[in-house]
């Protein structure tokens, strides 16, 4: 429903036992901390298909043993430095379909058991190598449809049980990251999703 244009506050008044949280198709433009307030349960949160702009930093302070987060498909352009600071249980993590142009070395670092990311069809311009070094448990990485032209060499360097790495429909690939490829080419070989082609700019 469109005309639904925010979140209830403090929710968990009424349903502490919450485990999953349901909201797609609405017309939801901002998330602040009180609209998780008290819902100390929750494992699965889902904003898909919404409107949001803006996430306040403490937004999911609350959300400690979350484990699935769904952003897809909102008008998000910022991630503030700490968002996830709080969520160190979290496994899933979808911001496809947005407008994020830059993250941080510090926008993934407490998710140590993150094992999913989706960053499709956002804005992205570069990818370091400190965006991901806390994240080892990887095993599925999307950032296709993005306007990457540069990804430090050694990005994916510690992700060993990475099996899906997709980096299709994007500008380019600088020549460190090339090279990096070319020394790692075996253990990259069954990681890289087909039509993804690291000798092409």
């Amino acid at each position: 429903n469109r005309a639904v244009n925010y979140l209830p506050v403090r929710i968990g008044e009424v349903f502490p036992n919450l485990e999953s949280y349901d909201v797609q198709w609405c017309g939801i433009k901002s998330v602040i901390r009180e609209n998780f307030a008290l819902l100390y349960k929750l494992r699965v949160v889902n904003l898909k298909k919404n409107w949001i702009e803006r996430l306040d930093h403490d937004a999911f302070q609350e959300l400690n043993d979350l484990e699935e987060l769904y952003l897809s498909t909102n008008m998000i352009q910022d991630l503030p430095d700490d968002i996830f600071k709080s969520t160190i249980h979290l496994k899933r993590l979808s911001l496809r379909e947005n407008e994020i142009s830059s993250i941080s070395k510090s926008t993934f670092r407490n998710l140590v058991k993150l094992e999913f990311i989706d960053l499709n069809h956002n804005k992205l311009k570069e990818i370091m190598s400190d965006y991901f070094v806390d994240n080892k448990l990887i095993k599925e990485l999307r950032l296709m449809g993005n306007e990457i032209k540069k990804i430090e060499g050694n990005t994916f360097g510690e992700m060993k049980g990475l099996k899906i790495l997709d980096l299709r429909c994007n500008v380019c690939f600088n020549k460190d990251f090339k090279d990096f490829y070319e020394e790692n080419r075996n253990d990259f070989k069954d990681v890289l999703t087909k039509n993804c082609d690291t000798t092409k700019c």
